[in-house]
C-alpha cells in the first residue's frame, strides 16, 4: 500500500509554498508524530513558507507521490527524480 492510499483523505498536510508554485521541487516527506506528515522542497523554511492542505490534494498537486510507500513514524522520504524512486531514512 503506497502512503496517499493510507491516509485520511481529511487529514490535514503541511506543504511549503515552493514546491505548491513548483510541484516538481517537492522533495522530501516527514512523519511524524500524531499522523502529521510534512511535504518539503530542498530551501529553508520559516513559519510563512508553509501552509496546509487536505491529503486528499497530495496526488493532484504531487503525482509522484503516488509511488510514496508507507513512511514509518519518525521517519522522512527523500525523492531521487533522476531515478523516480523514494528513500525512506529513519530519523528517531
Amino acid at each position: 500500500m503506497n502512503l496517499v492510499d493510507s491516509l485520511d483523505l481529511n487529514l490535514k498536510v503541511i506543504v511549503c509554498k515552493h514546491a505548491i508554485e513548483q510541484p516538481k521541487c517537492m522533495v522530501s516527506v516527514y512523519h511524524g508524530e500524531e499522523n502529521q506528515f510534512d511535504c518539503l522542497c530542498e530551501e529553508e523554511h520559516t513559519k510563512g513558507d508553509v501552509t496546509w492542505i487536505h491529503a486528499a490534494h497530495l496526488t493532484k498537486l504531487f503525482p509522484h507521490i503516488s509511488s510514496l510507500p508507507e513512511i514509518p513514524v519518525g521517519s522522512m522520504a527523500y525523492y531521487h527524480a533522476s531515478s523516480e524512486d523514494w528513500e525512506i531514512a529513519t530519523l528517531i
